[in-house]
């Protein structure tokens, strides 16, 4: 893997764009100028196979929701380590998603889906198989990599996860 450009800003990366064609791009959400969420909304119309993954130094859930409405395929905080960040690029280039587990566990618990210090106000009638799915995403895994773990199909898999989104009323 190598580096074929760095912007500053929203604007620079756009003009970026004109010049090269990356496999993968990193996008951070709080950029001057121009930020990434408008930046990666720019770029997807530019080129809709762009495999972005975006980067927040703070796991907020509107920016999270904002950057996957944009096109953003991953989202990871910048204190990730190596591990993450690798995982989330093996992820990303081959297609799939993938979420910071951090931010993942901060979106479930604000959403009341798993207590959080004896804190929870609504309640959700998850299964133990839709919450052995859930921790597994919490992870980073794919629906093919949950298939794997769990020996059920990609397609079962992805059943369990909208449900879940259904269940939860999350977007993504």
């Amino acid at each position: 893997m190598r580096v074929i450009g760095e912007a500053r800003n929203g604007e620079e990366f756009l003009k970026l764009l004109d010049t090269c064609t990356p496999d993968l791009v990193f996008m951070d959400i709080d950029m001057p100028v121009m930020d990434g969420i408008k930046a990666t909304e720019n770029a997807i119309r530019i080129d809709s196979s762009l495999k972005i993954i975006a980067l927040t130094g703070f796991a907020d859930e509107e920016n999270y929701y904002n950057m996957i409405k944009a096109g953003a395929m991953g989202f990871i905080l910048k204190h990730s380590g190596k591990e993450e960040i690798e995982n989330a690029i093996h992820t990303v280039i081959n297609g799939d998603s993938y979420f910071s587990r951090e931010l993942l566990q901060n979106i479930v618990y604000k959403k009341n889906i798993i207590p959080n210090n004896g804190y929870h106000t609504k309640e959700w009638h998850i299964t133990p198989r839709e919450k052995e799915i859930l921790n597994l995403i919490c992870l980073g895994n794919s629906d093919n990599d949950i298939a794997i773990k769990l020996s059920i199909t990609p397609k079962a898999a992805n059943s369990h996860r909208n449900r879940l989104l259904m269940k939860t009323g999350s977007k993504n």
